[in-house]
């Protein structure tokens, strides 16, 4: 989750960490799947970003499984 929030800024609007769909699933405000929501955090100036697509997988898998292997 530290990745995740340095990435995309602490803010708590829809636009950075503090406000996301993420938080709100972690803290038990939201049933839906945290691995979408965080997979949804994939873009770079409006477009969707292959590197942030393997940067979100990577997070996910340390995040899951302590798992820091490339």
């Amino acid at each position: 989750m530290t990745s995740l929030c340095y990435n995309i800024g602490i803010g708590n609007n829809s636009r950075g960490f503090g406000g996301s769909t993420v938080v709100k699933i972690i803290n038990g405000e939201s049933s839906e799947n945290l691995d979408l929501a965080w997979k949804e955090w994939n873009k770079s100036q409006g477009s969707i970003s292959l590197g942030l697509i393997k940067r979100r997988e990577t997070e996910l898998k340390i995040y899951h499984k302590a798992d820091y292997t490339r």
